[in-house]
C-alpha cells in the first residue's frame, strides 16, 4: 500500500529497503486515535442535508446518503509523531521522506477502514447497514465542512487534531468522514 501511495514504478531492492525503514519509523511514531458521533440525517433539499446541527450543501454527499436517516461522523489521526518523522526524514533523504509520507497515509487509511468496520458492526446490531464513507474534499463536498465536523467532534480535545487556517488537518495524517446508516 505504501508503494501505491508513492506511485512507485520500477521497484528495486533499494526502494523496498527504504519503504521498510519508513514503515518502521512511522509505526513507532504513530499514536492513532479516533472519535465519532451518531447524528440524524435530514434532507433539506435535493442537494442539501442536515447532519445533526451541520447543514451541508453537496449533491454528491446527498446522493451517497440517499435513504439514510442516521450517520456516523468520525475523525481519525495517526498522530503528531508521524508528522515529526516525515519532517525529520526530509533532511536524510527525499526518498525516505516520500516513503514516510506514504506510510503515514496508508496507516491513517487503515485506521479509517478499522473504524468503518466497527461502525458497520454497531449498525448491524441494530439491523441496519452502513454505506461507504465520504470525506470533505471529495466530489463537491468542500473542505470547509471540516470546521463543522471538528467542532461537532471536539477533535482538539478528543484526538489532538485541529485545522490550519487553510482548512487542512493537523496532524497531516488526519481524516474526517461521514458514514451513512440505512
Amino acid at each position: 500500500e505504501i508503494l501505491r501511495y508513492m506511485r512507485a514504478h520500477g521497484i528495486t531492492d533499494g526502494i523496498l529497503h527504504v519503504v521498510s525503514d519508513a514503515e518502521k519509523l512511522v509505526l513507532e511514531a504513530a499514536s492513532c486515535r479516533a472519535c465519532w458521533k451518531r447524528v440524524d440525517v435530514k434532507r433539506l433539499s435535493e442537494i442539501s442535508l442536515a447532519l445533526g446541527n451541520i447543514e451541508v450543501v453537496s449533491a454528491d454527499l446527498s446522493k451517497r446518503l440517499l435513504g439514510c436517516e442516521k450517520a456516523f461522523v468520525f475523525a481519525a489521526t495517526a498522530g503528531v509523531g508521524v508528522d515529526r518523522v516525515i519532517r525529520a526524514s526530509e533532511v536524510k533523504s527525499p526518498l525516505l521522506s516520500l516513503a514516510c509520507d506514504a506510510a503515514g497515509s496508508a496507516l491513517v487509511e487503515e485506521l479509517c477502514d478499522l473504524i468503518n468496520s466497527a461502525l458497520a458492526d454497531e449498525a448491524q446490531k441494530q439491523k441496519s447497514q452502513t454505506v461507504k464513507r465520504f470525506s470533505a474534499g471529495y466530489g463537491d463536498l468542500s473542505l470547509e465542512y471540516q470546521k463543522d465536523i471538528c467542532a461537532l467532534l471536539d477533535t482538539p480535545k478528543n484526538i489532538g487534531a485541529s485545522l490550519t487556517d487553510g482548512v487542512m488537518m493537523a496532524p497531516s495524517k488526519t481524516v474526517t468522514a461521514i458514514v451513512g446508516i440505512k
